[in-house]
């Protein structure tokens, strides 16, 4: 199992989507949170207001390369809350197997998870669920948003279970709402803080 995370204040290298605003999904401000031979791993952040609720809305695209990756992979990233007292982390869980993928439902699953870290720099092993994790809305958890999700892959070599893939693009769209149920685990945020760097 391929198996990565990126703890950045989201300050790694900023590279432009559209206008890079954040104002929209085409207008993303992009971050390259990890980019090495093997993996390129950034995010896309943009805001959305939905009938008057505010939504912090992203795509953490994962592209796999070279001779190929484990099938199943588990990625992220994390936020330091403004406090400075905890990180706000999001577990990406994935079935890249091209196989299973030829399901039209499997083909845009992704299992996100709502997790939280002491203020240590994160590591996966030291993540723990938040409190509200189970909770399949915007105003506790981080929400995939499959219609807008992909996985664009092929088999490398090997067969299952051990089947080595590469991906020119595995995006997992995300929503939350700007205000959640626990400020203490949960990044939360306000039209005051827009164009504040974290």
């Amino acid at each position: 199992m391929f198996k990565t995370f990126a703890s950045a204040v989201l300050a790694s290298v900023a590279v432009a989507v559209g206008n890079n605003d954040g104002t929209n999904r085409e207008n993303a401000v992009s971050t390259k949170l990890i980019d090495n031979a093997d993996v390129t791993l950034s995010l896309d952040l943009y805001n959305a207001d939905n009938a008057g609720t505010l939504e912090f809305h992203g795509d953490v695209k994962l592209v796999i390369k070279g001779a190929g990756k484990p099938d199943k992979a588990i990625y992220g990233f994390c936020m330091l809350l403004a406090s400075g007292a905890a990180w706000d982390c999001q577990r990406i869980e994935v079935d890249l197997n091209i196989t299973n993928n030829k399901d039209p439902l499997k083909a845009l699953a992704f299992t996100l998870q709502d997790q939280y870290i002491g203020a240590a720099v994160p590591s996966a092993a030291g993540m723990k669920n938040d409190t509200s994790f189970q909770t399949n809305f915007g105003y506790a958890s981080w929400i995939s948003v499959p219609d807008k999700s992909k996985k664009t892959c092929e088999t490398k070599s090997g067969t299952d279970p051990k089947t080595l893939v590469a991906c020119t693009d595995v995006t997992s769209h995300f929503m939350r709402n700007f205000k959640t149920d626990d400020a203490t685990q949960d990044l939360n945020m306000a039209l005051d803080d827009v164009d504040k760097k974290t």
